[in-house]
């Protein structure tokens, strides 16, 4: 497992089945850093496997967390009620 995942530069339905694969996998190791410098579109589908992996690995003890935010995928995020915050934790 690289030390961070780089997320694809769009998280939408046509990215999210592999990205949730390869976020299934960084669970496992019970450390999950996301680099989301590239990301330009951050929608709902890609969004709800983050959280989903975020809950996972937390209740497990484990390391969810951002390295890189672009400006942008913070956007979507506040359009969403979000931030990189709310999501490690699970967005409970």
């Amino acid at each position: 497992m690289p030390d961070r995942l780089m997320l694809p530069p769009r998280l939408d339905a046509a990215t999210v089945t592999a990205l949730t694969a390869e976020l299934k996998d960084a669970v496992v190791n019970g450390v999950v850093r996301l680099d989301a410098s590239e990301v330009t579109h951050m929608g709902a589908l890609g969004v709800q496997a983050l959280i989903s992996a975020a809950r996972a690995v937390t209740e497990n003890g484990g390391v969810f967390e951002f390295t890189a935010l672009s400006d942008k995928a913070g956007a979507h995020l506040v359009h969403m009620g979000l931030t990189p915050e709310i999501i490690a934790e699970g967005a409970l």
